[in-house]
């Protein structure tokens, strides 16, 4: 299903430290399109919201996978329209998938 999102892949590119004062550090790490652009940005204050910088860096890498995430469960979803998965709807997963894609996608199924 085509969306009006920026297409993937996207790319989170390894943060820069862009301000330092008072002892607190904010980096960035820049989500980049396909073609090049800066579509996003994740920002870690130092000490703030992160435990670790190592989970910063995943949840960055996990903003990047947005789109490829996205047209992967709806192929997967699109295989259950097939007879051999009899009740594929009523399936907790299933209803799951499709609560995450309306968000994702902010418009409900249809």
């Amino acid at each position: 299903m085509p969306h009006a999102h920026t297409p993937g892949p996207w790319k989170a590119v390894e943060g820069n430290t862009c301000f330092q004062k008072l002892g607190k550090t904010l980096t960035t790490w820049p989500i980049y399109s396909s073609e090049g652009n800066i579509i996003a940005v994740a920002i870690q204050h130092d000490g703030e919201n992160y435990s670790t910088a190592t989970q910063f860096q995943d949840d960055a890498h996990l903003i990047a996978a947005a789109p490829d995430l996205l047209d992967a469960l709806e192929s997967l979803l699109s295989l259950g329209k097939s007879e051999q998965f009899g009740q594929w709807e009523q399936w907790e997963e299933v209803q799951t998938a499709h609560e995450v894609i309306t968000r994702a996608t902010g418009r409900a199924r249809g």
